[in-house]
């Protein structure tokens, strides 16, 4: 699927997941990166983003791509609790 629609945000998201699982987190912030560039309002993306991150090793990449999904849903929990 991911190659017949790349630029589809539900296949990028599924993809980034399947990258996390198998422990490429630098690829999978790729893939969510350009998943929010595609869908920049969507605070999930930005969640996926920001733990891609942190598990890459990059906790200011992470930090901001946690604090942009509360910024634009400031009830999610789950974004809350990552940022601590």
């Amino acid at each position: 699927v991911q190659a017949h629609e790349p630029d589809r945000v539900e296949n990028l998201q599924v993809l980034g997941e399947a990258l996390i699982g198998m422990g490429e987190p630098a690829e999978a912030v790729r893939v969510f990166g350009r998943a929010v560039e595609l869908d920049a309002a969507d605070p999930s993306l930005l969640r996926h983003l920001g733990r891609a991150a942190l598990a890459a090793g990059r906790p200011d990449d992470a930090e901001r791509a946690l604090r942009m999904a509360v910024r634009l849903d400031p009830e999610f929990v789950a974004a809350r609790a990552e940022l601590g």
